[in-house]
């Protein structure tokens, strides 16, 4: 049980006495409840005449984590004294609370127009600095919210909070391009069909459609999450023309919220819920995928619709519900003004929307990629690819996995004894819903042989098995073709990567030879087979060492060479990857063009 604040918290609490406007309510004590330092104080500014009615001084809480200045730091409105309202850059400040404080606070970290003019975005963590830092956003806050300047015109635009109270997830895959086909369908009601994942918590809407089956637009997903197991489940949908908030910012709780904020737009949602309730009643919907229009920004064009997913009551727990009962007054019980709103989690996975911590460039992520050899390098290859979105892969190999791949391939135990191509392709699906990853349980020379044109489907082919035959059988279907081809594997203990990228050559094979035969021979000549790894007793078999580390290192350098290549600002031609190593130290890499 904390006795009293430690030295540095109240010093931390005298600083803020700096503050314009600032005073002390309740001075810092220890709140069992919540297991966190507590502090009251109330702020003055000048607000004016205000839309909010804001008044010039209000009350607030600040929580502080035990461990300050590290932990959380949050800072409520007070229950009396505070504002009511909620606000942009704020969690929803109505719900219901045991505490002395409302459940509104500031999200305070967040950059915006009012405080990224004061250049007051770093958070610091010292102990003498991140309290003030907070109080004093807090105040900058309340000063924007006064003068409605907290959502400036061409700012990113900000979802309002609403409050989750069902459990599951409603997956969507929305872009510009879904949301004028949706639009120009002039439908605002209908059928959507969801898949539910093996998780069983996540819901992946797969299609939207009229009510008589016509369907308007479908998302496509892998086989990861569309498959012949999958278990398919109707929704309803309803899309309004507006985001659904009570202003300035506050996501409704009840359904008497929602048709409070229909009716400032001239639509009666109570109407619209009824007649789409009796419409979807025979398909057993179990939720309600409630869609608006969202910009990029505040002030701009909408770009995309939301879907925010709604669990409706079953029908069992409808008073007074009995077997084949249609019509208004059990859609008035299920939708009742006062009852709350079963808001669920719902998130866009369009690729741009999941990558943006980052991916390739559009070109790469759009092209339809071959990649040949599934082993060490091949599976880093393949794993960088398709996060950085490439959405079309297709991986041959007939090599089975063996659990001597196990230090550096990027499969599992769980994959043993079957198909690399086929293990790596489901893996990699399980990483994006929108990816695409297929594979071919063969050689390359037995593919070419029974299909010559297979190649032509591909925009850019990688060669990562290293094999001599692999590359012949390349060389005699694409030498003197436009194809974008590159080659890449590795030398001993992984301290070089021989890379090779051509487009046009007649003769692929033999200018692979000519380019490589002097670093090749140098591998040659410092290899003592002797000294080769072997894995158990037995008859000798040599191993190729390398860490795995140094894979990753060296296959990401080659995927940083394939993007500047099929951009086209690279030309044909080989390059050397070195890395660089003292007497015991590891110095980076060289890359050398040949």
């Amino acid at each position: 049980m904390m006795v009293e604040p430690s030295s540095e918290l109240q010093t931390a609490r005298r600083r803020l006495e700096e503050i314009p406007g600032y005073y002390l309510i309740k001075d810092l004590y220890w709140d069992g409840n919540v297991s966190c330092w507590v502090l009251k104080f109330g702020m003055t500014v000048s607000v004016g005449s205000n839309p909010y009615q804001i008044p010039d001084t209000t009350e607030w809480y600040a929580v502080l984590s035990e461990n300050y200045p590290w932990g959380k730091i949050q800072v409520y409105p007070a229950k009396e004294n505070g504002i009511s309202l909620t606000f942009q850059h704020q969690h929803h400040n109505n719900l219901p609370t045991k505490n002395e404080w409302r459940s509104g606070d500031l999200c305070l970290s967040t950059t915006f127009g009012a405080f990224s003019l004061r250049g007051f975005n770093s958070e610091p963590m010292q102990a003498n600095d991140r309290l003030f830092w907070h109080i004093w956003r807090c105040k900058m806050w309340l000063q924007a919210a006064s003068n409605d300047e907290l959502a400036p015109s061409g700012q990113l635009f900000e979802m309002p909070y609403f409050p989750l109270s069902a459990l599951g997830k409603f997956i969507f895959s929305e872009n510009q391009q879904t949301y004028q086909i949706l639009i120009s369908s002039n439908k605002t009601s209908g059928l959507a069909d969801v898949i539910l994942h093996e998780g069983k918590t996540s819901f992946f809407v797969s299609g939207f459609s009229e009510f008589n089956g016509n369907q308007i637009f479908s998302n496509v997903w892998n086989t990861s999450i569309d498959c012949p197991q999958a278990k398919h489940k109707n929704s309803v949908w309803m899309l309004l023309d507006f985001v659904p908030v009570l202003g300035p910012w506050e996501a409704p709780v009840t359904w008497g919220d929602l048709y409070t904020i229909g009716t400032k737009h001239g639509v009666d949602i109570q109407k619209l819920l009824t007649e789409i309730f009796i419409k979807g009643y025979k398909h057993d919907a179990e939720s309600l995928l409630l869609g608006f229009p969202v910009p990029e920004r505040i002030g701009g064009a909408a770009v995309q619709i939301h879907w925010q997913p709604i669990c409706l009551p079953p029908k069992r727990r409808l008073k007074g519900f009995r077997p084949g009962q249609e019509g208004e007054e059990l859609a008035r019980r299920g939708f009742n003004k006062n009852k709350t709103i079963d808001w669920m989690e719902s998130q866009n996975s369009d690729i741009n929307t999941i990558s943006a911590r980052g991916r390739h460039s559009n070109l790469l992520s759009e092209a339809n990629v071959l990649l040949i050899g599934a082993g060490a390098v091949g599976s880093v290859l393949a794993e960088c690819l398709v996060r950085g979105c490439c959405k079309n892969l297709t991986i041959i190999d007939k090599d089975k996995v063996e659990i001597g791949n196990m230090s550096r391939h990027t499969l599992t135990l769980s994959s043993l004894d079957q198909c690399k191509a086929q293990q790596l392709a489901k893996r990699l699906n399980d990483i994006f819903p929108g990816t695409n990853v297929t594979f071919n349980r063969s050689y390359i020379e037995q593919v070419i042989q029974f299909d010559g044109s297979y190649l032509d489907r591909f925009d850019l082919i990688i060669d990562a098995t290293g094999s001599d035959q692999a590359l012949h059988a390349l060389s005699n279907t694409i030498s003197g073709s436009n194809k974008k081809f590159v080659s890449i594997s590795l030398g001993l203990h992984a301290s070089k990567l021989f890379y090779y990228q051509f487009q046009g050559c007649q003769d692929l094979e033999s200018e692979f030879k000519i380019e490589f035969s002097p670093w090749l021979r140098q591998e040659i000549e410092c290899t003592d087979e002797n000294s080769l790894p072997r894995e158990g007793i037995g008859c000798w078999h040599p191993l190729f060492p390398a860490r795995i580390d140094d894979v990753w290192m060296m296959s990401a350098a080659a995927i940083k060479l394939v993007e500047a290549y099929f951009l086209g600002t690279s030309r044909s031609g080989t390059f050397i990857v070195l890395a660089k190593r003292g007497d015991e130290t590891f110095d980076g890499i060289d890359v050398i063009r040949n």
